[in-house]
């Protein structure tokens, strides 16, 4: 048990988990292989903004996944979060190329993402 990797994972569900309570949308096909990528989408309308949890299995192949996020604005701009594997990157995406597709990448198996998006105007 890592009580600082707790506290940290701890601080970030309490960022996106009011988000939760929005749309779901499963991003990859549900499968109980260990060989399987999984991935989820939970996006409130109301406040134009999201979360994608992506989970990399124990045995499953390749380091990258393609993923399209849903309900979003396509002339909107985002702020998007990703938080994973050691990584935090914060980068400004608009909703169109969001829609055709966010390539996420998780280089180690039972490794996985959480990426949060906000409409940028509501970000202020």
């Amino acid at each position: 048990y890592d009580p600082a990797l707790a506290a940290a994972q701890l601080t970030s569900f309490k960022k996106v988990r009011h988000l939760f309570e929005g749309d779901f949308f499963p991003l990859t096909p549900y499968s109980p292989s260990e060989k399987a990528w999984l991935g989820w989408q939970f996006h409130r309308e109301d406040l134009d903004e999201g979360v994608a949890l992506l989970f990399r299995r124990a045995e499953a192949a390749g380091t990258k996944r393609t993923v399209k996020l849903r309900s979003l604005d396509p002339a909107q701009t985002y702020r998007i979060r990703v938080e994973g594997e050691g990584q935090l990157s914060t980068t400004e995406v608009d909703g169109a190329a969001l829609a055709e597709g966010l390539e996420a990448t998780l280089t180690e198996p039972e490794s996985s993402l959480l990426i949060h998006y906000r409409a940028l105007a509501e970000a202020q």
